[in-house]
């Protein structure tokens, strides 16, 4: 049997890693659900659970969703709410955020690495930052 893989956010992102999971069971979910995606709103709680209920237990999420070029808010609730609810409802499944190397904000050439200072500026990435934390 394969292990069971959840992908948040069935975008371009998504979608490629979905076509490469061949080992895995996988489900997909977008926000609005349609072409063989589940429909589930991370920033919604309630919409998490009911997820969990449709699917087999996940091992792995790659939770790689959207804001929709949305501000602050959006950022807020698809990564931070988004990454605390896919925790909560499913506490077993190693949970994998795809982020932005804005976290770091060097603008000078030099390399970025997990090991380099953080310093974003703008609140969209201090938001993925946060978010980086809630799953670390």
């Amino acid at each position: 049997m394969k292990s069971s893989l959840l992908i948040a956010g069935a975008g371009y992102l998504g979608s490629e890693i979905a076509k490469l999971a061949t080992t895995y069971q996988v489900t997909t979910s977008t926000k609005s659900g349609g072409n063989g995606h589940e429909a589930c709103d991370l920033s919604s709680s309630k919409q998490v659970s009911d997820l969990a209920e449709k699917i087999p237990p996940p091992e792995v999420i790659v939770h790689c969703a959207s804001s929709g070029r949305g501000g602050a808010e959006a950022y807020h609730a698809v990564f931070v709410k988004g990454a605390q609810n896919l925790l909560r409802t499913f506490p077993n499944s190693h949970l994998i955020l795809t982020s932005s190397t804005s976290v770091y904000h060097q603008t000078d050439g030099s390399g970025v690495d997990e090991t380099s200072p953080t310093f974003p500026i703008r609140e969209t990435s201090q938001l993925l930052l946060e978010a980086e934390k809630i799953v670390l």
